[in-house]
């Protein structure tokens, strides 16, 4: 685990995703960034009770802050030294804060934007979600978040760094995985997240078929590798499937077939990450491992049966 609470995702694992990850105070998710002047954050989350902060950084008390909250009747944004508040009726929903640089807008029932002065900054410390940190320190009462978090993107001058989304871990705790840097981003708090429901509706059935040997055929599903014929295995729509091959010359190379397309095609080892589709009932997943004296390579062919 990193210093800020990130786990690299090894071949072996597999994401589970999950509608939402919820928050009664305590808990909050270091994002490894100091935000600056040139951040832009898009966070879908829900509020539940004022005064909230869904993300934030400060170096100190309002000031070299990136910061957003939402009040009973307000929503509030802070970049660099300069603050402003913002009507904003009844903001106990969901919405999307888009804060871009020095402009922040509101959307849920309504659209509320505010812009504030251009600055030159880099807070202190690294942005948190869920809360907002002001000289090193977490709000964990009030100010922290008490509600949802439903996704988050994080850009540095227009390049996306962070594309975070609730979910469990192969070993069943709720987190944030990044698809950017192919992380998880655990609770850096206290307590635990609430976790929402599964994402994809009603599980899909696999069955694995043929043999193979890792590394040059095999297939990660929830957390477990198979290299033989198993059926039974469910998953859900959006979750990560790996299927890893590898191969020897381009004559023998380690491919990945998925619906009639080559998506690998290796001489090398590749582990690649395949999103469960959505509309399909039924996957076939075919194993296949060849080797000689001289050689060895893996295919892997899948099949998706529509619902």
């Amino acid at each position: 685990m990193g210093s800020f609470g990130a786990r690299l995702i090894p071949a072996k694992s597999g994401v589970n995703f999950v509608e939402y990850l919820e928050s009664n105070g305590p808990q909050h998710i270091d994002t490894g960034f100091k935000a600056n002047s040139n951040t832009r954050i898009v966070i879908d989350c829900e509020i539940f009770t004022a005064t909230s902060f869904p993300f934030g950084a400060r170096s100190a008390s309002l000031a070299k802050g990136f910061d957003a909250a939402v009040l009973e009747h307000q929503v509030f944004y802070n970049f660099g030294d300069v603050y402003q508040f913002a009507d904003y009726a009844n903001a106990y929903e969901r919405m999307v804060i888009d804060a871009n640089k020095n402009t922040a807008t509101f959307t849920g029932s309504r659209t509320v934007t505010i812009t504030l002065p251009t600055a030159t900054f880099t807070t202190a410390h690294n942005m948190v979600l869920f809360s907002v940190t002001e000289a090193g320190s977490v709000f964990t009462g009030d100010y922290s978040l008490r509600g949802r978090v439903y996704s988050c993107q994080i850009y540095d001058n227009g390049t996306l760094i962070r594309d975070m989304w609730p979910c469990y871990d192969r070993d069943g705790v709720a987190c944030m995985y990044d698809k950017v840097t192919r992380a998880y981003f655990y609770n850096a708090g206290s307590g635990e997240f609430i976790a929402g429901g599964r994402v994809g509706g009603a599980p899909v059935a696999v069955t694995i078929t043929g043999t193979g040997v890792d590394p040059y055929a095999y297939v990660v599903i929830n957390g477990t590798a198979y290299t033989s014929a198993t059926s039974g295995i469910e998953v859900h729509a959006k979750d990560v499937i790996t299927l890893a091959v590898r191969g020897y010359t381009t004559a023998y190379a380690g491919t990945v077939t998925i619906d009639g397309a080559v998506v690998v095609n290796t001489v090398e080892y590749k582990a690649y990450e395949w999103t469960v589709p959505t509309g399909i009932k039924s996957i076939t997943i075919k194993l296949e491992y060849e080797a000689t004296s001289y050689y060895a390579y893996g295919t892997i062919t899948v099949a998706t049966q529509g619902a």
